[in-house]
């Protein structure tokens, strides 16, 4: 910024731009944007291989994976 070169800034609504993510179609189009490999190689493996388990009035099912979304999480005690 210093040398007066342009700059690009990206403003994500992380609360609810993963709900329905499509993880591989959202890689393609990252690499096709240019963002350097590793960066791409970090968003990859935070999205995949997730599990996940649903808590109701304190008993928890069994571990499932996540195959879609974003990590996020939920407080709300039901």
């Amino acid at each position: 910024m210093s040398s007066s070169a342009p700059v690009a800034t990206v403003f994500v609504d992380f609360k609810q731009a993963f709900d329905e993510l499509w993880w591989d179609g959202c890689i393609g189009k990252l690499l096709w944007l240019g963002i350097p490999k590793a960066y791409v190689v970090w968003i990859d493996a935070w999205l995949k291989d997730r599990k996940g388990f649903i808590e109701m009035q304190g008993n928890c099912s069994s571990y499932f994976p996540i195959s879609r979304g974003g990590p996020q999480r939920s407080s709300s005690k039901i």
